[in-house]
């Protein structure tokens, strides 16, 4: 098992000793690559299914939401007293 992960650790400098001599383009791609691969490995099943009645109460705050003229006056009141 140790020749493994030294393996591993041989082919993670070749590729990183390659992988330096890119054009800053090609890295910047490999690594957005590399970052996906790692998405799809750590996103698998760690994601909490939930129904949409129930996140829509996570963003619900104590107060009904403002009307459109509420806002607008609040905007309004904001702006006059900043530049007023």
């Amino acid at each position: 098992m140790a020749a493994t992960a030294g393996s591993e650790l041989e082919q993670y400098q070749e590729i990183l000793t390659s992988a330096s001599k890119l054009p800053s383009s090609l890295r910047l791609s490999l690594a957005q690559a590399i970052l996906r691969t790692l998405e799809l490995d750590l996103g698998k099943g760690t994601r909490k299914k939930m129904p949409a009645s129930e996140a829509l109460g996570l963003l619900a705050g104590p107060y009904p939401a403002p009307s459109d003229d509420e806002f607008k006056q609040m905007i309004t009141d904001y702006l006059s007293e900043k530049y007023g």
